[in-house]
Parts: structure tokens; sequence; C-alpha cells
């Protein structure tokens, strides 16, 4: 036997084998690789349909939320135009819910409307005053019960001040921040004051100075209420009221007659009002 012959031969079927064995290695990888790019494929498509999915779950949640709140908003709008502080002031939806102070007013007012018994109440009162100016009146509520001078004061934060104070503090942010505003026990006393010059023939007895803060502010240190002069925050309006509402100190005839005869005084013209604005603004320079 020639083995230089039978080497060259095996040397010549070993390089064909490791060839054959590379082809089939190659094709069990381009295999294996086409069935993971694949699987990585539908993975893929999964993931996005599922976030199509999602996304569009949450814009059909948000049209359905906006949808209800459009249509909330709507009847609250429409229940404003027929409230009796839009039919007297005329103020704007808009401004009643940006105008924090507005806004105080229209609540409060809302709160006195559920009192039972024949009542009416007048918005935005100006009153002339012996010096020529006018001072204004949140709201004058007229109820068998008395007539009521109310003044608004729409504050949150805790409210320190006493019946002597010229100014009352309001304490916000724990205490870091402090602001001050008019002593509203004084400030309404002048409100009652020009009421009954102007009504000489009103029993003072039966006139009473109510002081209605927001349900938002803690009467921290403020006068106890008596029987002419009530300080209570909006959502016990009708508790602190209730004890006086049995009294029949006005009937239903004087109570409209004293509403046609002041309501003039609440449909002040742009001039009044601006003249009370800078009255205002010059007693109390900032």
């Amino acid at each position: 036997m020639d083995w230089q012959l039978y080497l060259r031969g095996y040397r010549r079927h070993g390089i064909f084998l490791r060839y054959l064995n590379a082809l089939i290695l190659y094709k069990h990888v381009s295999t294996c690789a086409v069935g993971a790019g694949q699987q990585i494929h539908g993975i893929v498509v999964r993931m996005m349909t599922l976030f199509v999915f999602g996304i569009l779950i949450v814009v059909v949640i948000g049209l359905i939320v906006a949808g209800a709140w459009a249509i909330a908003e709507a009847t609250r709008r429409q229940r404003y135009f027929r409230t009796q502080y839009f039919q007297q002031t005329g103020t704007p939806y808009r401004k009643i819910i940006t105008d924090k102070g507005k806004y105080g007013e229209f609540l409060t007012g809302e709160r006195l409307d559920r009192l039972p018994g024949h009542h009416r109440m007048l918005f935005n009162l100006y009153l002339p005053k012996t010096d020529g100016t006018t001072t204004e009146v949140d709201l004058l509520f007229l109820h068998p019960s008395g007539i009521y001078v109310v003044e608004s004061k729409n504050y949150s934060g805790y409210i320190f001040g006493s019946e002597n104070d010229q100014r009352w503090t309001v304490s916000l942010e724990g205490g870091r921040r402090k602001e001050q505003f008019g002593n509203p026990i004084r400030q309404n006393a002048g409100h009652v004051a020009a009421f009954l010059r102007l009504l000489p023939q009103v029993d003072p007895r039966i006139v009473c100075s109510l002081i209605v803060f927001s349900e938002r502010c803690k009467l921290a240190k403020v006068p106890t209420s008596t029987w002419d002069q009530i300080v209570v925050k909006r959502q016990f309006l009708e508790s602190a009221l209730r004890p006086r509402l049995g009294t029949g100190l006005l009937s239903d005839e004087q109570i409209d007659w004293l509403y046609s005869w002041l309501y003039p005084l609440t449909q002040a013209n742009d001039t009044v009002k601006a003249a009370h604005i800078a009255q205002v603004q010059n007693r109390h320079p900032t």
C-alpha cells in the first residue's frame, strides 16, 4: 500500500467533512436565528398592539371624563344664570369662578337661600354716607326673623382678631406667611349705621351684623357671636341662625317693600362703583 497516497486521500476527505460540518452548522444557526427573529418580531408586534390599545383606552377614558366635566360645567353655568346673584349683579360666570371675593358672596347667598320662610336678598348694595360717599354692603338678607347685613370674607388660613383691633390677621402656610385685612366687625358696623340712617323707621333691634368666613379657614381667635352680631364660617351659617328663625319680626309685605325700595341701590352705575373703589383705596393705600 502506498501510504503516502492514503494519507493524501484522507486529508482530502477530512477537508470535505469539515466543510460539510460547517455547512450543517451554518444552516442550523441560520434556522435558529430566523426562528429567534420571528419570535422577537412576534413579541414586538404584540407589545405595539398592547401599547396602541392602551393609548386608545386612555383617549376614550379622557373623552368620557372631558365630556362629563363639560356637561357638569354647562349645568352649573345654566344654574348660575338662574340665581338671584346673577340676575341682580350681572356678574359673568367666568368672573365668579376666578374672583375669590365674588365667589364667596355668591356661595353665602346660596346658603342663605336655603333657609325656610319668605325671604329676599340684595347683593352689592351701595348705601350713601353723610360725607357724600358710599359704602358697599356685600349682601342684605331680608327674612321674617330680621334684617341681616352680611359681610363676606372668603379667606383661607387661621383668622385672628378682636372687636377693637383695627386690623385682623390671617396666617397662611403654617404661619410662615401672614396678611392683614380690615376689622370686619368695624367695617360691618359702618354698613349697619349707614343702613339705619337711610331707613330710620327700622327698629335697630331687628338688624343683625352677620360676618361670614369661608369653609377653608379656621377662626382661631375671634369675638364670640351675640344676638346682634354673628361671626361664623359659611358651613355653620344655618345652625348659627336657627335659634332666630322662629321669630316673626318682619311680615312678608314688609320684606317685599324693603326689597323694592332698596333694589335700585344694587344697580349702581360704573361712575358710582369707580368712585367707591377710589375712596376705599385712599382709605387703605397699598
